[in-house]
């Protein structure tokens, strides 16, 4: 029978980590160059890392959930859950009555209701 440690566990954690950690930088660069352009290359990972540790914070922990609140970050900006335009954000992304996927799906869906024209994505550089 195989067994495998903890530690060995952990390190096939990390590899896990670090490889959806470049798929999603590529799938990024892919989907949004404009904000990519602005955030620049040199920054993007650390801006990614940030995206990721929020979504963790809100208890979004699959990779497609994760995806989700990515592309959300990259259209609106890594403020956005704070953004008192949109305070219903925060709060769907805060519900502990939703899944995680639930969660980004929810939000996707308001923001159907809003005008596009309305959001600069805040916290983006210029």
């Amino acid at each position: 029978m195989l067994c495998i440690r903890d530690e060995q566990m952990e390190v096939l954690r990390d590899v896990a980590e670090q490889r959806f950690r470049q798929w999603l930088l590529v799938h990024v660069r892919k989907h949004w160059p404009v904000p990519v352009a602005r955030i620049g290359d040199e920054q993007l990972g650390g801006f990614i890392d940030a995206a990721i540790a929020r979504a963790l914070e809100f208890g979004i922990e699959d990779s497609a959930s994760v995806t989700r609140y990515v592309n959300l970050v990259m259209q609106l900006g890594p403020g956005f859950p704070d953004d008192s335009r949109i305070p219903w954000a925060g709060d769907l992304l805060r519900s502990a009555g939703l899944g995680e996927e639930q969660k980004v799906r929810a939000v996707k869906q308001m923001l159907r209701n809003v005008d596009p024209g309305s959001l600069d994505p805040a916290g983006l550089p210029r």
